[in-house]
């Protein structure tokens, strides 16, 4: 008996590996396609931007509740972003604050660009 000719080991191991290489194409494929769809505007980080700018002058940050915020966008990549930020004040009572970030370049916001009113 010849063991090499009735062992369907090596062929099973040839159709395994282009089968894996294939599946790891696959996943990959759907793995940029996600981040892609799912990536945030440059609308979207110029929002977040604002916000974050927005807790830094709020006597109580963990409180902030953000609502009504939008933009819009003044020239390529700039916005304008505004909103109301519901937080507690220094004795602990929640109020309503506008705020407004003016000509946002996502990521940089100064506090320059920053006005809460409340």
């Amino acid at each position: 008996m010849n063991s090499d000719a009735s062992d369907p080991k090596p062929d099973r191991k040839k159709r395994t590996w282009p089968l894996l290489l294939g599946v790891l194409v696959v996943v990959i494929g759907i793995v940029a396609v996600l981040s892609l769809a799912f990536a945030d505007s440059a609308e979207d980080k110029a929002i977040t931007a604002c916000q974050d700018a927005v807790l830094l002058q709020l006597k109580a940050p963990a409180s902030a509740i953000f609502t009504s915020t939008g933009a819009s966008e003044v020239s390529e990549d700039s916005f304008n972003v505004s909103g109301y930020v519901d937080s507690q004040n220094s004795f602990g009572a929640n109020v309503r604050s506008n705020f407004v970030c003016r000509d946002i370049r996502s990521p940089f916001v100064t506090a320059n660009d920053v006005t809460v009113d409340g």
